[in-house]
């Protein structure tokens, strides 16, 4: 990890943190840090909230839904964007760069929203986007990374349905897990693991205080709300470049536990229809 960050962010005094260095265009202060697994987490204060309310609670649901890489949670009165990493010999330099540039770059662009949202203020302007263009080969990269990703799955599952929109899915207990390549950045691309949880759901205080709590006792994984559909899912990106099994199946697992373990309790709490609902 010091070897993929040494010499290419600014680095800061670490205090309690593995490492702290700068990134990101808005040169963010980052922490990275290692948790049990072991598991290497970039980590970045966004806004101060002392308090998690249900109309916060609501806006973390909300604002994951165009956050690609990491989540947003509420810890030491702070609203802060985390992502992890699977550490061990499956993370990669590239990995850890592109977390510590993401979480930066999400809590410098994400922080007027989230002092709006603090002060019960309605938000200004649209969702942010990182201001970065990709480079030649895009589309030759996601078709790489597709077919590695294809690979991975036969291998582990027996394979997955593949879908022009929605990519490959398969089936989980009472849900089923969707997962899709895009480019991202200049020269990488994302891996976004989705499974649907609840739709045709409100999403009140009580859900989404619910869902955050659930959330934050796990490294992987968030619940993010689309609100034009009124669809509750749970959510894990991981980096496409250099991507291997190890990584693909534990974002699976994550996700999974996430919608299969979680949507028949929310469902019997705070109403709405399992992916299981729809397709009888």
């Amino acid at each position: 990890m010091r070897r993929a960050l040494d010499g290419v962010y600014e680095r800061l005094d670490p205090g309690d943190a593995l490492w702290r260095c700068t990134a990101g265009p808005y040169r963010t202060p980052v922490d990275v840090v290692i948790e049990d697994g072991p598991v290497v987490v970039a980590r970045a204060s966004v806004a101060a909230v002392p308090e998690l309310t249900g109309p916060l609670a609501r806006a973390l649901a909300i604002e994951h839904d165009s956050l690609l890489f990491g989540r947003f949670a509420h810890v030491d009165g702070q609203i802060r964007v985390e992502h992890a990493i699977v550490g061990g010999h499956t993370m990669n330099d590239q990995e850890v760069r592109i977390a510590v540039w993401a979480v930066g770059w999400a809590a410098g662009a994400y922080k007027p929203r989230w002092e709006r949202h603090a002060a019960g203020l309605p938000l200004t302007g649209g969702e942010p986007v990182p201001g970065v263009a990709a480079r030649r080969g895009a589309d030759d990269r996601v078709r790489s990374t597709q077919a590695r990703v294809e690979h991975f799955l036969q291998e582990q599952h027996g394979g997955f349905t593949y879908d022009e929109v929605w990519g490959y899915h398969g089936p989980f207990g009472s849900t089923r897990v969707f997962v899709s390549v895009r480019h991202v950045l200049e020269t990488s691309t994302a891996v976004l693991v989705a499974s649907p949880v609840l739709s045709g759901v409100e999403l009140t205080d009580a859900l989404a205080l619910d869902v955050a709590e659930v959330a934050s006792a796990r490294s992987f994984g968030r619940f993010a709300y689309a609100a034009e559909r009124s669809e509750l899912w749970a959510e894990l990106a991981i980096l496409g470049d250099d991507l291997d099994p190890e990584e693909l199946a534990a974002a699976i697992t994550a996700v999974a536990e996430l919608g299969d373990g979680e949507d028949d309790r929310l469902q019997a709490a705070h109403g709405g229809r399992r992916y299981a609902d729809l397709t009888r």
